[in-house]
């Protein structure tokens, strides 16, 4: 069943930071972000359950095939698979993984993500005050979360590199 929005624009990531992302990364944001459970990217995909908990998993190098993917970002309601791979083909710089984050790296990214967090949940409070949800309501709080989007997702690559430099996935 062909979902009737995509809840989260990879373009609200922005191409530099998918860039930087593993293809584990990029995989887990774009699973994250469709709010579903395996068994239900599962059953959307019509994979069986040894090929999901592989794919699923994935500390395997184990991945949906190439002519699945549109299926899969359908499923997923989001397009962050489709935009790492062109973020990562279209680069006109060398290949690059983010920095690996380090104490203080994350502690800044944390303040960050509080008060970008803050924003919404005073906009979204405004939004709701009133017992409805205008059209300006809405903008406004969506401009909010559109900045929380990259936030999450450059904390997202930085700890996936920590991993990474460990030899993890």
């Amino acid at each position: 069943m062909p979902s009737a929005s995509i809840p989260a624009s990879p373009a609200l990531i922005g191409a530099a930071t998918l860039k930087t992302m593993s293809l584990p990364a990029a995989f887990g944001l774009a699973v994250a972000l469709s709010g579903k459970s395996h068994d239900e990217i599962e059953s959307g995909m019509g994979w069986g359950p040894d090929a999901a908990r592989r794919i699923l998993c994935m500390t395997q190098n184990y991945w949906p095939s190439l002519p699945s993917l549109p299926r899969l970002c359908e499923v997923l309601g989001n397009t962050v698979i489709a935009e790492w791979v062109m973020a990562r083909a279209t680069a006109t710089l060398p290949e690059r993984h983010a920095d690996a984050m380090d104490v203080s790296d994350a502690l800044r990214t944390l303040d960050r993500l509080m008060r970008e967090t803050g924003d919404v949940l005073r906009v979204g409070g405004e939004a709701v005050a009133d017992g409805e949800i205008s059209d300006t309501d809405a903008r406004r709080v969506l401009r909010e979360l559109m900045h929380v989007v990259p936030v999450i997702a450059a904390f997202v690559a930085g700890l996936q590199a920590v991993r990474e430099q460990r030899g993890n996935r």
